[in-house]
């Protein structure tokens, strides 16, 4: 049903009241007003599907428009919408995303989930959720597609670091992984945070100030992709000494910068701090990044941060049918003054580039890793010591080692190691080429030294194996240890 002109404009009234309501922005002028009454009244005459230009209809489509026009997070939602500070749901295939210029970002991957067994990374670009495209979407709203009922089934297509399409149908599942881990290590302490929210926060502050953490702590915020700014900026709170800036954050304009500043009275957390830092550090980690690295009190491992640090609030709309508007209303800049969103935090050192991609998705297809250690578990080489690699350690016999100096024991290691790779592969006849495993070794060597400890020590004893086989937590370890030597403690 088309509606006359004095209805159009009463529709427009509302809808610009809509969002106006309780707002100090400027009147909307009536030449802005007669310009959308006009493309309404077109849109209504002449539009060849008539079931789509009801007044009503138009409306509620140009209301979805002017929010989804603002950024990635702003969005128009439905009644079903769990609030702003929900965290995500937890049944889903495993990921966690991030959109920005135009492209839905895998940032993280639970090790294990459906996810995972299907070969997504992170970095790789999803495409399709169900058939439906994502790439230029909500990141809230993406990740409601990705949830659903335990055990059901999702549909995805995603874009890998090389440019290949992939896809795959994987269940969703609930997630176990707690939003971080600590481990005590003997350069300190390596906690591992995957959602900063408040409950985690005061619980890593409380964890830092035990006796253990004297020699220092790695902080790796590497695949944390989510949390609530008031977190990051408590926990920076108990890291840096009173009186200090934070972070700034910058709201509607108009309105007055705010600035957070440390509230403590008595002396921040006396241990040195290394920063793990990735492109899946996305959000309030950023801003506790930003704070401890402007004020030099953490050194960085790693590499930029996604830049996307905001704070959100929903606002119920006056038509009463249970939606509700989410608005970006601060966006979060370093004590320095560098605005997150867009550019992210710097690391002050890399550990190094990964494997090529072709390498990569050659040991994938192929399972060699994981068929490597079997081999190496049931049959290891002479020079390797089989007691030590029946309880999931890999190193040379003492025979081996006996009166060889350190770069030539590594090198009888690297040695024993490349035969047992190349035998595999021609017992197996796979399609690894020599060259592929001459430039994966030392790759090689941590990995299978990861999976043999996941099979066959405790969890926290493969978990300290990984991070002595992770590039950058070790050389966050080494940091501290280097610290403490400076320091005149134990080496």
């Amino acid at each position: 049903m088309r509606l006359p002109r004095p209805a159009l404009r009463c529709g427009v009234g509302l809808l610009a009241g809509a969002f106006l309501w309780g707002s100090s922005a400027p009147a909307v002028s009536d030449e802005d007003l007669e310009v959308f009454r006009t493309a309404l009244g077109e849109i209504q005459r002449k539009y060849v599907d008539e079931t789509k230009v009801d007044t009503a209809s138009l409306l509620r489509s140009a209301s979805l428009g002017v929010v989804n026009s603002l950024d990635s997070e702003s969005l128009v939602l439905d009644p079903s919408a769990p609030p702003s500070a929900a965290p995500p749901a937890p049944a889903g295939p495993g990921l966690a995303v991030g959109v920005r210029d135009g492209f839905a970002h895998v940032l993280d991957v639970i090790e294990g989930s459906p996810a995972d067994a299907a070969g997504l990374k992170p970095g790789d670009h999803l495409l399709q959720v169900d058939g439906k495209d994502v790439g230029g979407g909500k990141r809230i709203e993406i990740e409601r597609s990705l949830a659903g009922p335990i055990g059901s089934k999702v549909w995805l297509l995603w874009e890998d670091a090389d440019g290949a399409l992939r896809e795959a149908l994987v269940d969703r599942t609930p997630s176990a992984r707690p939003a971080w881990r600590r481990v005590t290590m003997p350069e300190g302490e390596y906690v591992q945070v995957f959602r900063l929210d408040d409950a985690a926060g005061d619980q890593i502050r409380s964890e830092l100030a035990a006796p253990p953490a004297a020699g220092g702590v790695v902080l790796d915020l590497r695949r944390c992709a989510g949390g609530d700014p008031d977190a990051a900026i408590a926990l920076a709170d108990a890291l840096l000494p009173g009186g200090i800036t934070v972070a700034t954050g910058r709201g509607a304009q108009g309105k007055p910068e705010r600035r957070y500043e440390t509230t403590r009275k008595g002396s921040p957390l006396g241990v040195p701090v290394v920063l793990l830092l990735g492109f899946g550090t996305r959000g309030a980690p950023e801003i506790l990044a930003g704070a401890l690295i402007d004020h030099r009190r953490a050194l960085s491992v790693g590499g930029r941060t996604f830049g996307c640090a905001v704070r959100q609030k929903d606002f119920d709309l006056p038509a009463g049918d249970g939606r509700r508007v989410r608005l970006t209303i601060e966006r979060f800049a370093t004590p320095s003054g560098v605005v997150l969103t867009g550019t992210g935090v710097g690391a002050d050192l890399s550990a190094g580039e990964p494997l090529p991609r072709r390498i990569e998705r050659e040991l994938e297809r192929t399972k060699f890793v994981e068929r490597l250690a079997e081999r190496l578990f049931a049959a290891p080489p002479a020079a390797f010591d089989a007691a030590a690699a029946k309880s999931g350690d890999l190193v040379l016999s003492a025979t081996e080692a006996k009166g060889k100096g350190v770069a030539e024991r590594r090198g009888e290691f690297e040695r024993a190691f490349s035969i047992a790779a190349d035998a595999l592969v021609r017992d197996l006849d796979l399609g690894i080429a020599r060259d592929t495993l001459d430039q994966a070794r030392l790759a090689l060597i941590s990995r299978v030294k990861v999976e043999l400890a996941r099979r066959h020590k405790s969890p926290e004893d493969a978990l300290a194996v990984a991070l002595r086989e992770d590039p950058e937590a070790a050389m966050g370890l080494d940091l501290l240890r280097a610290v403490r030597r400076m320091a005149g403690g134990q080496p």
